[in-house]
């Protein structure tokens, strides 16, 4: 992603794996589930920012300059969006959701 909030690269179309547990038993109960990430993108925030304001929270070394040069009363809430680590609030403003599959579960049959 670059500091527009534009994807960069295409990604993969399609995502397939075979694995093996090394340690299946057979006799013992087991379940199994997927954990992915997915690619970044700008939060909600970084992109009202983007829009509302035209700041940037992606850059920040331009973000306070330009703030200074709204008009007072937006000033105060813009803000917001030149935020860091070192300021209260803080946003990300960048986020990476995590997704999961369904678990499979496996039980021994009964013999």
């Amino acid at each position: 992603m670059d500091k527009q909030c534009n994807r960069v690269g295409e990604g993969y179309p399609s995502l397939c794996a075979v694995w093996k547990d090394p340690d299946f038993d057979a006799k013992q109960r087991a379940f199994y589930y997927v954990r992915v990430l997915e690619n970044p993108v700008c939060r909600y925030s970084t992109l009202i920012c983007q829009k509302t304001y035209d700041l940037n929270p992606l850059d920040p070394d331009h973000c306070s300059s330009n703030l200074a040069t709204l008009p007072a009363q937006q000033q105060a809430e813009a803000a917001k969006c030149c935020s860091n680590e070192t300021t209260t609030p803080y946003v990300q403003p960048v986020t990476q959701e995590r997704a999961w599959t369904s678990p499979i579960w496996y039980s021994p049959s009964r013999l």
